[in-house]
């Protein structure tokens, strides 16, 4: 481990916004490889990879400084799957069952879709 990641590491036990943050771009690349792979919408992948980092700032205290730094932030991510599962149903419900019900009008995409009221 390098003591830049070292650093990083001690900055988010102590809650350091911008430790955080270069932890969080440190982290980005390779979690975000595995997020791409659960959906096919960047948008949505960066969903999942900032749901995962929220699990990780939160247990960072765990973290004892053993073994390699991403293998643990996968473990205590957790599985994207339910993280992916739950866009996955909320893409068929909404854009493929919702979506086609409504009529074509200028005043009805802005009340009901996926970004509108239901």
């Amino acid at each position: 481990m390098t003591a830049e990641l070292s650093n990083m590491i001690k900055g988010c036990r102590q809650y350091l916004p911008r430790e955080q943050e270069a932890l969080y771009r440190f982290c980005y690349e390779p979690m975000m490889a595995v997020c791409m792979r659960y959906t096919q919408q960047r948008e949505q992948a960066a969903d999942l990879y900032n749901q995962a980092m929220l699990k990780v700032l939160r247990s960072i205290g765990q973290f004892e400084q053993k073994g390699v730094f991403l293998g643990w932030v996968r473990r205590q991510s957790g599985s994207v799957w339910p993280c992916a599962l739950l866009h996955a149903s909320h893409n068929l419900v909404f854009l493929h069952l919702f979506d086609p019900l409504v009529p074509v009008d200028a005043a009805a995409g802005w009340l009901v879709g996926e970004q509108g009221v239901l």
